[in-house]
């Protein structure tokens, strides 16, 4: 039985493009993404996962997707701590 999950997914220059990723749990994620993958079937898709997110760039690179480029993530302070279940980016595009 699936638990609560979310994606939003939209077309981009090529693809299509997920993210924000909201899931219980990694089986969750994963339904997710088997189903958007079956809804654009002859797309590519992109993700933006954080480094905090482990299982879910396991479950990617087991699918053959490969990471384009890295970004860094700042913060002013302590970084917070990761919550309950696995997420991904929203956008990088809008910061």
């Amino acid at each position: 039985m699936l638990g609560t999950a979310f994606a939003t997914v939209r077309r981009c220059g090529r693809g299509a493009k997920i993210g924000p990723l909201v899931a219980d749990s990694i089986d969750d994620a994963s339904a997710l993404l088997m189903a958007i993958a079956a809804a654009f079937p002859a797309d590519p898709f992109i993700i933006d996962v954080p480094d905090d997110q482990p299982e879910l760039t396991a479950l990617c690179k087991g699918w053959g997707m490969q990471a384009s480029f890295n970004t860094a993530r700042m913060y002013r302070g302590p970084a917070p701590e990761p919550g309950p279940g696995i997420r991904s980016i929203a956008t990088l595009e809008l910061g």
